[in-house]
C-alpha cells in the first residue's frame, strides 16, 4: 500500500524478475521474497507471494453478461 509514485509497481516488477532484465534500471544488492532470490528464480516468487490491483473488483472480478439469442 502507498500513494502514487511510492514504488509499488517497481517492487512488483523486481519481484517478478523484470528489473533489470526487461525494464531499464540498476538493481543493487539482493532481493529475496520468502527466502527466494528473485534474480535467480523469479518464477518461484509468486508461489509464496502475490499482489492485488488497486481496485480488485474492477481488475480481477468482472461480472459477465451473457446474451442469449
Amino acid at each position: 500500500m502507498g500513494p502514487n509514485g511510492s514504488g509499488k509497481s517497481t517492487l512488483v516488477r523486481i519481484m517478478a524478475g523484470l528489473i533489470p532484465k526487461f525494464h531499464h534500471g540498476e538493481l543493487r544488492g539482493n532481493v529475496r521474497v520468502g527466502g527466494i532470490d528473485v534474480l535467480k528464480k523469479p518464477e518461484e516468487v509468486f508461489k509464496v507471494a502475490g499482489f492485488i490491483f488497486e481496485d480488485p473488483e474492477r481488475s480481477i472480478f468482472r461480472t459477465m453478461q451473457l446474451r442469449v439469442k
